[in-house]
């Protein structure tokens, strides 16, 4: 990522199980799959997210969300999450 951007992966006690699964076929939670990446410009946009996303890391990206101000549903706020396939491709995004 850019020298300002930052790529964490999420967490949270109560994650659910869903269909994708990693390689070795157990079930991966969609949080184990999602990081976390902060200090985008405001200028960037939800399409622009996911397609730096699919440029810059390995994995096939299934998701990409950015953070807008509440009050008025434009404005970025700096941040978003990018959920990926399986977990190992999130392991390795946020060891780029």
């Amino acid at each position: 990522p850019p020298p300002n951007m930052v790529a964490t992966h999420t967490t949270t006690a109560n994650s659910f199980v869903d269909p994708y699964e990693n390689a070795s076929g157990k079930a991966s939670s969609r949080l184990c799959r999602q990081i976390f990446v902060g200090g985008l410009p405001t200028s960037v946009t939800q399409a622009g997210l996911r397609v730096w996303a699919q440029r810059t890391f390995q994995g096939r990206v299934i998701n990409a969300v950015l953070v807008v101000d509440k009050k008025t549903h434009k404005r970025p706020r700096g941040f978003g999450f990018v959920t990926f396939d399986t977990a190992e491709a999130a392991n390795l995004a946020v060891r780029f």
